[in-house]
């Protein structure tokens, strides 16, 4: 089997947290919890900074890229715990409107469908388009087994989460295992669909194309 893998670097004292890979063209949007801005790595070209006009302080907890923008989850949310700008940092719209402004992950999974997750009550959302979300099959509550929450993400169609303290745990179906990074490193998140994949860590941004059979 062969695979092909691409790693990238960002800036000095940029803190990359969770990513995303966008159906317009592949490239990828990364988002930080403490930076109020984004960053775009398109196909060819390095990664550059967007500025979120709507932002004045915090950063994003996680961030989705679809056809009709980028949806972000703001870690300061003013009364939306979702907010929807274009490719040049915009405000387009908000939605998922929450008093308390609890904790959304976003996802998309392999078929294209993007969801939101409530990791606190286990609620889940489905985006149709222009910031209307329906509700969706509810889970149960994040385990207290595997750790505080880190996130989620898609492998084909099953859904796979994240936590742990300094190590990662995954749960994949019913029990929690830990995956290795190297030591002082760790998984963050993970994106795909049918075409590749991305992985970032604390210390690199890997991406993937699904490994096929040699011809060799």
């Amino acid at each position: 089997m062969e695979e092909e893998i691409e790693m990238v670097y960002g800036a000095k004292g940029d803190v990359w947290e969770t990513l995303s890979v966008s159906p317009r063209d592949g490239s990828l949007w990364l988002a930080s919890s403490t930076a109020p801005r984004l960053w775009h790595k398109p196909p060819l070209g390095r990664v550059r900074p967007v500025r979120v006009a709507q932002a004045k302080e915090g950063g994003f907890r996680d961030v989705v890229a679809r056809w009709d923008g980028i949806y972000i989850a703001p870690t300061s949310c003013n009364g939306s715990s979702l907010w929807r700008v274009d490719p040049s940092g915009k405000l387009l719209g908000t939605a998922l409107p929450q008093t308390a402004c609890p904790p959304v992950d976003l996802e998309t999974d392999w078929s294209g469908r993007t969801w939101a997750l409530l990791p606190e009550t286990g609620e889940t959302f489905t985006l149709s388009s222009g910031d209307r979300w329906a509700p969706g099959k509810a889970s149960s509550p994040w385990p207290a087994r595997a750790g505080p929450f880190r996130g989620w993400f898609f492998w084909g169609t099953e859904p796979v989460g994240m936590g742990g303290e300094e190590e990662t745990v995954l749960i994949r179906g019913a029990e929690p295992f830990r995956e290795d990074c190297g030591e002082g490193n760790r998984l963050l998140r993970v994106a795909g669909d049918a075409r590749g994949w991305a992985a970032l860590t604390r210390d690199w941004l890997l991406l993937g194309e699904h490994a096929v059979e040699s011809t060799e």
